[in-house]
C-alpha cells in the first residue's frame, strides 16, 4: 500500500487614519453574513476614532517625532554596516595598502591602526561572511541575489562553525528551488552535520533530508532522519504535520497499523491549514479508516 507523499472570510483593511494618511492603524474586521450587529459596532467605533483624531493629533505628531528620532539613526546605521560589509574585503586591502605606505613613511606606530583595521576585516570577512546581507532579498524574494551574496564566500570551510551550517542551510534550500536534489542532500548533510545553534533548524534540516530519502524510495533512511527531525523539535505546526504524516506513511508500508494510527493522530493535532498537507491527511484517512487494530 503506497500512498504518494505530499464560510467566515476574514478582511484585512485600515481603520480611520488616526495621522491623515501616515500611518494607518489596521486591523482584522470579520465580515459575516447576517451578523448587523457586529457591523454596526464596528462602524460606531470608527466614528468614534474620528472624532478622537483631530484632538489627539499633536500627541500622536509628537509620538511620531521621537519614533523617528529614536530609530531614524539605527535605520541608517544598519544601512551603513551592510555597506561596510558589501565591500569589507576590498577597504580592508586597501587599508593595508595604506597600512604599508605609512609605516614607510612614518614608522610601525602610526601605522597599527590601519594595519589593525585592515587585518579585522579580511579576518571577519573568511571566517564570518557576508550573510547579513541575505536578509533583505531574501524579504523581498530576490533569490538571484542571494545567490549572488553566496558566491561571495570563497572558502566556506573557513567559516565560524554555526555560520557554516546556515551557509550549507540556506545553499541546500537555493538548490531545491532549482530541483537539483543531489546537491541540496550533500549541502543539508553537511549543514547537519555541523550542527546547528538552535534545535529549530536542526529539526528543518532533518525532516528535509528525510523527504529526500522518501522520495527516493529509501524508506529506512528516510525514517531515521524524521524520526531525528522529531526529536530535535520542529518549529511550526505545518511542519510537524508533514513529518507526522510521513512516518504514518512509512508504518503504514511496514503494515505496523497501530503505530501509523498514532502518528495520523499527531498530525491531525497539529490541525495544519497548508492545502496540501490537507490533502495528504485526507488521502492517508482514506486507508486508515479500513486498517485494522
Amino acid at each position: 500500500m503506497t500512498i504518494a507523499p505530499l464560510k467566515i472570510n476574514w478582511v484585512y483593511g485600515p481603520w480611520p487614519s488616526l495621522t491623515k494618511g501616515e500611518g494607518v492603524i489596521w486591523a482584522p474586521t470579520a465580515v459575516m453574513n447576517n451578523r448587523l450587529k457586529m457591523a454596526s459596532s464596528i462602524f460606531c467605533i470608527q466614528k468614534i476614532l474620528m472624532k478622537l483624531r483631530c484632538k489627539s493629533q499633536l500627541l500622536i505628531t509628537l509620538a511620531q517625532w521621537v519614533i523617528r528620532l529614536i530609530f531614524a539613526p539605527q535605520i541608517k546605521y544598519m544601512k551603513f554596516y551592510n555597506t561596510i560589509i558589501k565591500f569589507r574585503f576590498w577597504l580592508s586591502l586597501l587599508a593595508l595598502v595604506a597600512a604599508a605606505g605609512v609605516n614607510y613613511s612614518s614608522g610601525f606606530w602610526p601605522a597599527f591602526i590601519l594595519y589593525f583595521v585592515g587585518v579585522i576585516g579580511l579576518a571577519s570577512h573568511f571566517f564570518i561572511g557576508p550573510l547579513r546581507l541575505i536578509q533583505e532579498p531574501m524579504e523581498r524574494g530576490d533569490m538571484e541575489e542571494v545567490e549572488r551574496i553566496l558566491n561571495t564566500v570563497w572558502y566556506p570551510g573557513l567559516l565560524y562553525k554555526p555560520v557554516r551550517s546556515t551557509y550549507y542551510t540556506i545553499k541546500g534550500n537555493m538548490a531545491m528551488m532549482k530541483q537539483d536534489f543531489d546537491a541540496a542532500e550533500k549541502h543539508l548533510k553537511k549543514s547537519s552535520s555541523l550542527g546547528s545553534p538552535m534545535p529549530e533548524a536542526e529539526g528543518a534540516n532533518k525532516l528535509q533530508l528525510g523527504m529526500m530519502a522518501m522520495q527516493k524510495g529509501d524508506m529506512k533512511q528516510g525514517e531515521s532522519y524524521i524520526r531525528a527531525a522529531i526529536r530535535a523539535g520542529i518549529a511550526d505546526k505545518e511542519s510537524e504535520a508533514v513529518a507526522f504524516i510521513s512516518m504514518c506513511q512509512i508504518f503504514m508500508n511496514k503494515r505496523e497499523f497501530r503505530a501509523a494510527k498514532d502518528y495520523f493522530r499527531k498530525a491531525k493535532a497539529c490541525k495544519p491549514k497548508t492545502k496540501q498537507v490537507l490533502d495528504q491527511i485526507k488521502e492517508v484517512e482514506k486507508y486508515i479508516s479500513r486498517m485494522p487494530g
